[in-house]
Order: C-alpha cells, then sequence, then structure tokens
C-alpha cells in the first residue's frame, strides 16, 4: 500500500488537496474539507470564519489569537483553536487559524506534521509523498 497522498490542481492552477477536519472537543463530526496548499504559510491550517462556526470551533473567548500576515501586505489578529486533521489514515492536532473570508489554505506546519514532501508537476499532478529525512 503507498503512503502517498494525492491532491490536484483546482481551476485556478493552486495545488490542492482533501483532509478531513474536527474541533477539539467538538460534538460535531469530522467534515472533508479541499485546502489550498500554501508554501508561503508556515503554519498548520487557515479557514474562514463560517467553516469554523459550522464546526463548532467559534468560541466566545478564543484561547489565543495571532498576528496573520496576507499575500497583499495586510495583517490582521485571527483566533487560533486546536484542530485534529486526518489525511489518509492518520490523524494529527494543530493550530487552526480563523481568518475572516477567504479560502481553505494548508501550510507547511501540515506537511510537516504529516512528514509528508510536496511534489508537485505540471504532467505528474499534486502528491504528498513520505518524507525520508529524520
Amino acid at each position: 500500500m503507498s503512503d502517498n497522498i494525492f491532491g490536484f490542481f483546482d481551476e485556478r492552477g493552486f495545488p490542492c488537496m482533501k483532509f478531513d477536519l474536527q474541533a477539539e472537543n467538538s460534538p460535531i463530526p469530522t467534515r472533508t474539507l479541499t485546502g489550498i496548499i500554501d508554501t508561503g504559510s508556515t503554519g498548520f491550517l487557515q479557514i474562514p470564519q463560517d467553516i469554523a462556526v459550522q464546526l463548532c470551533f467559534a468560541e466566545p473567548e478564543p484561547r489565543s489569537a495571532v498576528d496573520v500576515g496576507f499575500g497583499d501586505g495586510r495583517s490582521r489578529l485571527c483566533p487560533m483553536v486546536r484542530g485534529y486533521a486526518t489525511l489518509g489514515s492518520e490523524t494529527k492536532a494543530g493550530s487552526v487559524i480563523v481568518a475572516p473570508g477567504g479560502r481553505i489554505l494548508i501550510g507547511m506546519s501540515f506537511l510537516r506534521a504529516f512528514r509528508k514532501a510536496l511534489f508537485v508537476s505540471t504532467s505528474s499532478g499534486v502528491k504528498l509523498i513520505p518524507d525520508e529525512l529524520p
């Protein structure tokens, strides 16, 4: 059985993949989401506010917040909550940034947590392969 996880390019050409997500201590079951793999993001995951509410991530007082810098130069203080992502047969915990609007972004900490290397090719597509480095 292969440890490779296959993604795809969306209609705009961004490398994407599907994963399951659940909020910590949430009665809501995991939900399959599609995110853009953002190699410019050092975080685990970033999700829009509406999805956070649907998955019961929204808390009256978030445990923490982080100043998020966006690609257009803006920055904003965003809540950060704990979530559980499942990729293939593995589940890992990580910090999920809840941003207003926008897209679901998969950051480099997500790839590190799952010990995956990103392989992107116009001919072969998008693959996460086992990271053989210690």
